[in-house]
């Protein structure tokens, strides 16, 4: 967690002490968590928003919004934390896994290729808080009739042009898992301006809804289906109150120290990874590219010799697409009538064969990742400059 201080204590010590946890009050009665929905949509421009367990079951619903299931086909990218696929397994969808492009994010011109008349959605996953290349990938889904469901976990706050990430798409998923931008420890929002499909979103993610007072009136028999349960308690939706209001300061600071450092490194001509949108990029990480992957295990080698924190991003334990593929090409599913496969005639073993995401391996085994120091001031954003810079030309 980037920021707490003495309001996510206070507020948590008062819903203790009230032992009203439940979020559901009743009809027309505000809670933390629905008042904390209100929030989150006018921080992003949305018109619906609600509070989850998790980003996994954020994308989950947003796939059964879009009644995505047996047969179909999502495409997916290839560097993204796995929730991404087990999430369209869950729907028993089918992952169709493109390659990566060297922003390290989802390359459109792959995803073109891989379309098919089984094709539904996009994923589209805004990682590291790098914004994908929006444009394009919304030009696609108009063209092919396809929904974009973002994956804005790793990205709270970022922009495309001026428009919050999640918002571009029909569905945003974000993730308040320990390491995010915002955090309440685990959790997670899914947000729309579908009013209709976001009826199904509600009752989706807590199938007893269609019972209570608070929300029974807001479906009609025919709306109603067997669902989940999703739903998190008061303590989740008034943490997160207080980590909203922090987004704009956390953002900032994150976005100031890149800058500095991305001025220094231009200055001695270190490349680096690109944003699609610059201006809209989080800031929580830089991303150094190399020539070869010795060249970046041996920088982040040095770099760590240095005390600062960095990553060969092809030794993160669960995003690089081998570090997970063989679960699909095996069909490691909890049920074996579960098994996406049995309603399509594609072959794992065909279909997620390596030499498919040769692009991908390149990208990443030659890139290295530091986490934006936030605690940094301006003095030690520059410190870090100058070893980045100095343990750059000395491999060089």
């Amino acid at each position: 967690m980037y920021v707490t201080d003495d309001e996510e204590i206070q507020i948590l010590k008062s819903l203790i002490e009230s032992q009203e946890l439940f979020r559901f009050k009743g009809k027309n009665i505000p809670s933390q968590c629905s008042l904390f929905e209100d929030e989150l949509s006018l921080y992003l421009g949305t018109k619906h928003s609600l509070i989850l367990t998790s980003g996994t079951n954020a994308l989950v619903l947003a796939l059964q919004a879009l009644k995505i299931g047996p047969g179909d086909e999502v495409i997916v990218p290839s560097f993204t934390f796995f929730a991404t696929i087990a999430a369209v397994v869950q729907v028993q969808a089918i992952p169709i896994i493109a390659n990566i492009d060297s922003s390290l994010t989802i390359d459109p011109n792959e995803c073109e290729r891989l379309i098919t008349l089984k094709t539904k959605a996009i994923i589209p996953v805004h990682m590291d808080g790098l914004p994908c290349a929006m444009t394009e990938i919304l030009t696609l889904a108009k063209k092919y009739n396809l929904a974009v469901i973002e994956d804005v976990a790793q990205a709270m706050g970022g922009e495309f042009k001026g428009q919050k990430l999640g918002t571009l798409g029909d569905y945003g998923c974000f993730s308040f898992n320990m390491d995010k931008t915002l955090s309440c420890g685990e959790g997670g929002a899914i947000v729309t301006s579908h009013a209709e499909e976001f009826k199904r979103v509600q009752l989706a993610h807590d199938t007893c809804s269609q019972f209570g007072a608070t929300w029974r009136e807001n479906f009609t028999p025919s709306d109603c289906f067997i669902g989940y349960s999703m739903r998190v308690s008061e303590l989740s939706g008034g943490m997160m109150r207080a980590q909203l209001k922090k987004a704009d300061l956390i953002l900032k600071k994150l976005r100031t120290s890149k800058k500095l450092l991305i001025e220094k490194l231009e200055s001695a001509n270190i490349d680096y990874i690109k944003a699609h949108c610059p201006l809209g990029d989080c800031g929580t990480s830089l991303h150094l590219k190399f020539e070869d992957a010795k060249q970046a295990i041996l920088f982040s080698k040095k770099m760590m010799e240095q005390e600062v924190t960095t990553i060969p991003i092809s030794i993160r334990p669960a995003h690089a697409v081998w570090q997970w593929i063989h679960l699909l090409r095996e069909e490691k599913f909890i049920h074996p009538k579960l098994n996406p496969f049995l309603h399509s005639d594609r072959k794992p073993k065909e279909l997620y064969h390596q030499m498919n995401y040769l692009a991908t391996t390149e990208y990443l085994t030659t890139t290295t990742k530091i986490p934006i120091p936030f605690k940094f001031e301006t003095a030690q954003i520059e410190q870090l400059a100058e070893k980045i810079i100095k343990t750059r030309q000395l491999l060089n």
